[in-house]
């Protein structure tokens, strides 16, 4: 911590009522929506004062104070909104980051703990004043995403028998992706009865954008006919969650067309055994029969997380990514994180 070298009496010393006053009145605006732009030019000064010399304050537990509670306080509830209409206000606002950057280069290497403990807010990305104010390209508060409408006059052609692609949701897994499909019936609504193995069908209300032209949106179908025992594949757990996967068994029955998948990878220096071998990943426990044309299988490195199973991460420090809509978007750059589970 800084501490106080030296009392000098000077009636421009900042006390430590003055700091608690500040920022119970910076509180009570910033709760309410308001923007206190007087008291955060205050603030700001502050700041300055405590960069240019260290015996700013009238006493040292006006220094901790400023250092512990006051810096802390206002970091935290100022970013915890996202909305700021008051132009001065919003100005102000790179200047006090800068400033706070400035400090903490500043004190990085002393023992200020608690300067230090309090920037982390600062530098958090979860904090709502970074989510909604920071966004250019998809800013969903002021510019929705305005999706180019896709050309469905092909549809017109279609007729009972023809197979195309379409898009079908699976309740228990509550998730969605594109499979082949086969028209039953083609009028106002067409019927479609999906060759993904499950028999099961679905009416669309013409024209529709959940439909393709064949092989447009299924370009792997060949490659799921194909997967035999051994394979490494990236699947999708039951937590939404895609994963390198190894094939353990495959059913040779059209009817039946599952493959029975392992949430993990065979390799020389795992830190796990099974009946095969040393692996890294989930154990048997956790082993699905999953039909090889389900959107949860995809082709090795496609979606799966990069640098799985090369560094240990506990349950505690992992944030499980929620990629349902992976496969559906058919992304051409598809987000991946790294974890270990």
């Amino acid at each position: 911590r800084i501490l106080i070298r030296s009392k000098m009496s000077s009636t421009n010393k900042k006390t430590l009522e003055d700091l608690k006053a500040l920022i119970q009145r910076m509180k009570y605006d910033l709760c309410r929506d308001l923007e206190p732009v007087e008291d955060f030019a205050q603030v700001m000064e502050i700041i300055d004062g405590v960069m240019t010399d260290k015996n700013y304050f009238e006493s040292e537990k006006a220094t901790l104070y400023f250092y512990d509670d006051f810096i802390c306080t206002i970091i935290k509830y100022i970013l915890r909104n996202y909305n700021y209409s008051n132009q001065e206000f919003v100005e102000k606002l790179p200047g006090f980051f800068e400033k706070l950057t400035e400090m903490f280069i500043m004190e990085i290497d002393s023992d200020n703990t608690d300067y230090i403990y309090a920037m982390r807010y600062l530098f958090d990305p979860e904090m709502y004043f970074y989510k909604f104010s920071f966004t250019k390209e998809y800013d969903f508060m002021h510019k929705p995403l305005i999706f180019k409408p896709l050309d469905t006059s092909w549809q017109d052609s279609l007729q009972p028998g023809d197979i195309i692609d379409a898009v079908k949701f699976e309740p228990q897994d509550q998730v969605s992706g594109w499979t082949r499909a086969k028209i039953t019936s083609c009028d106002q609504y067409m019927t479609v009865h999906f060759l993904d193995g499950s028999n099961s069908l679905l009416t669309y209300q013409r024209p529709t954008e959940e439909i393709a032209p064949l092989g447009t949106r299924t370009q792997d179908w060949d490659w799921r006919k194909q997967i035999s025992a051994g394979d490494i594949i990236d699947c999708q757990d039951t937590t939404n969650s895609w994963y390198a996967s190894t094939v353990l068994e495959v059913k040779e029955d059209p009817d039946d067309p599952k493959i029975q998948v392992g949430f993990r990878l065979y390799t020389p220096d795992g830190i796990k055994t099974d009946e095969k071998g040393r692996f890294n990943g989930w154990s048997s426990t956790y082993d699905e029969w999953i039909s090889r044309y389900s959107f949860k299988v995809q082709k090795h490195e496609t979606l799966s997380k990069i640098g799985l199973y090369l560094c240990k991460r506990t349950h505690e420090d992992e944030r499980i990514e929620d990629d349902t809509l992976d496969v559906l978007l058919n992304n051409e750059e598809p987000y991946k994180c790294v974890t270990y589970r």
